[in-house]
């Protein structure tokens, strides 16, 4: 019995004699070259783009660019401003049920959404996990004039399954505040509920969140003025409570705000958080802040405001950097309980705003947050910043972004925040600045590209990893939205925009003039693996690049990867079988520190066999193999 696993071992050590890492890596480039051939052909797109003005839709093995994630189908849209200011609910997941939404304008109004007649907010849904899509071009979320901002979740109506939806609903060309709900899916016709004393000037925005399939918690601000309102929504009666006033702040020069809801499936509780974006300017109780409140019972009565990154007219220090909120935030609250968590992200606080004037220290407010009762006291805790992306942890890096960027944007944009089922793992999506920057522009205006990233934690928020989920060199990435339902221990369900040219359609640069050429718009739906957290082992900077030997080997299901990197740096891990197919990625393009670095890699669900472990970065690429030898297939020889 020895002697048949003795031989099944220096058999399988044999067959990985032959296959050395340089023809695995070979086996893999192929892939690699259709990237490099589809970017060559990208070279003489944007050549022919700036006369035609038309984009080709590209092959999406070259779109998504290796990673899982899919174009998912609407009509030809050009609205590439996805919110005005918090992270929409632009994804629902039931099972394998997914529900995407956009806001969609058509190319003649790209620049002119609000002013036009083509703005919708479209709907898409796929019964069997992504594979397939109901419809070629999208629903029409509601009968209303127009729509925008896409706020969705799927309710149940006389025992069929239907999708409700917020957001800005116009009446002709009042904008108000309501719900629209679709009687059954694929009709593409919704029925509006308008909220009583909206649209009368300005603005009247409604964004949503399901208590549960009877019940919507509904946030919105009367006529853009300076409140906040909170009304309760009854999906099956179909009709709107009172209206409660959150806050009102008069002295505001500016009423511009951004706000967001979110509630538990249970009890009643729900939790709205709200920034108005000029407050710095008024100085007194008015400095800028998160505004939180909660509560407990349908929103019948609130709790006392809470203020999260309040600055009180000095420098808000979160871990030791100064800073302040920006006008992006999302709430989610954790499966099973009446704990919220709310995301946001923050800027420097002694930035000028001028994207060529750049200070070195600055780079450092740049921040992605989380905040919650259940988390450091209710402190903020930082889930991204220069510590973990490399564009603002380097110094050089970050000095080349001197061009402008999207509108209500900040180099690190737009969180979202989604749990796994049995909330075990927090999510949080994000957009990162990049250096790169597009070819095409109006009056050498070339705006910097975005990426999205993805940050896990599965210690309920105190540490995290980040991975960077696109990593497209032409691509504009923005608007990340996770699932706040429907997630898993290992993957999180994401869509998010991509395009060719970045910037804003709809608006120029800091409200300046002219906006961004116009392009198409996709939505991508992805199924995102977790980022894995990499263990700094020590800090000593190493003599060289260098790939350990996995430990132990062979392994039984889990075994260590150790390496050297002499600088901080974004690497990547990746595992691949014996016929050099991809089939874990360890790391993915994730800025590690400095030193001896290590990551568990658990090969539970393969095979036993050989396989072979990449690590890259930059210039950089050395391929090991190791043994996987599971107990059943130990047991089998046993048996022999």
């Amino acid at each position: 019995m020895k002697k048949a696993n003795l031989t099944f071992v220096v058999l399988l050590f044999l067959i990985s004699s032959m296959l050395l890492p340089e023809a695995i890596a070979q086996r893999v480039n192929p892939y690699l070259q259709l990237v490099s051939q589809k970017a060559d052909e990208n070279a003489i797109i944007n050549s022919d783009y700036k006369i035609t003005g038309e984009y080709p839709s590209f092959p999406i093995e070259y779109y998504t660019r290796g990673s899982n994630g899919q174009i998912v189908p609407f009509r030809n849209n050009y609205h590439d401003y996805a919110t005005n200011g918090n992270s929409l609910s632009m994804i629902y997941v039931i099972g394998d049920t997914i529900f995407i939404a956009v806001n969609y304008v058509d190319s003649l109004e790209a620049n002119n959404a609000n002013g036009g007649t083509t703005s919708r907010v479209l709907y898409n849904f796929s019964t069997d996990a992504g594979m397939t899509w109901q419809s070629t071009d999208g629903y029409e979320m509601t009968s209303a004039d127009k729509s925008r901002w896409a706020d969705l979740y799927s309710i149940s109506q006389g025992g069929l399954t239907t999708v409700v939806t917020g957001g800005r609903l116009f009446q002709g060309s009042i904008r108000k505040g309501g719900v629209s709900i679709e009687a059954f899916l694929g009709l593409g016709s919704g029925t509006p509920y308008f909220i009583d004393g909206t649209g009368l000037s300005g603005n009247s925005d409604a964004f949503i969140h399901k208590f549960d399939n009877d019940n919507l918690a509904v946030l919105y601000s009367p006529n853009s003025t300076d409140s906040m309102n909170f009304i309760h929504f009854n999906s099956s009666s179909l009709t709107f409570g009172s209206p409660v006033n959150l806050f009102n702040n008069s002295s505001l020069s500016n009423t511009v705000s951004s706000y967001s809801i979110g509630a538990s499936q249970t009890g009643g509780h729900a939790t709205v958080a709200y920034v108005f974006i000029n407050e710095p300017a008024n100085g007194g109780d008015n400095w800028r802040s998160v505004r939180v409140q909660t509560t407990t019972d349908y929103g019948a009565t609130w709790s006392a405001i809470k203020k999260y990154a309040y600055t009180n007219g000095e420098n808000n220090v979160i871990d030791g950097d100064s800073c302040q909120p920006y006008w992006h935030e999302d709430i989610a609250y954790k499966p099973g309980t009446q704990t919220p968590y709310v995301v946001y992200s923050t800027y420097p606080y002694v930035w000028d705003g001028s994207a060529t004037t750049i200070a070195q220290e600055e780079n450092k407010g740049w921040k992605v947050v989380i905040q919650s009762p259940d988390l450091n006291n209710e402190q903020p805790v930082v889930v991204a910043d220069w510590r973990n992306i490399e564009v603002l942890g380097n110094v050089s890096l970050y000095n080349q972004l001197t061009n402008p960027f999207q509108v209500n944007s900040t180099f690190t944009s737009h969180p979202s925040v989604g749990f796994s089922n049995d909330g075990s793992v927090i999510y949080v999506a994000f957009s990162v600045i990049q250096t790169d920057t597009c070819t095409v522009g109006i009056n050498n205006r070339y705006y910097h590209f975005y990426d999205v990233y993805l940050a896990a934690s599965t210690d309920g928020g105190t540490t995290w990893a980040v991975d960077n989920v696109t990593n497209t060199a032409d691509l504009d990435e923005m608007y990340p939205v996770v699932a706040e339902f429907g997630n898993t221990n290992d993957h999180c369900h994401l869509t998010y925009h991509s395009t060719a040219v970045s910037g804003s359609q709809n608006f120029g640069p800091s409200g300046e003039n002219p906006q961004s050429p116009t392009a198409v718009v996709h939505q991508i739906y992805n199924k995102v693996q977790r980022p894995v957290s990499v263990n700094n082992i020590s800090s000593e900077i190493p003599e060289k690049f260098d790939l350990k030997q996995n430990f132990p080997n062979p392994f039984n299901p889990e075994t260590k990867i150790r390496f050297d990197i002499t600088k901080t740096s974004n690497v990547s891990l990746k595992v691949y079988d014996s016929m050099g197919r991809e089939i874990a990625t360890l790391i993915n393009n994730q800025t590690v520190p400095v030193g001896t670095n290590e990551v568990t890699f658990n090969a539970s669900n393969l095979s036993s066999g050989v396989y072979f472990y990449t690590l890259s970065s930059g210039d950089f690429k050395m391929t090991k193999k190791m043994l996987l030898v599971l107990s059943q297939t130990i047991s089998y020889f046993k048996r022999i």
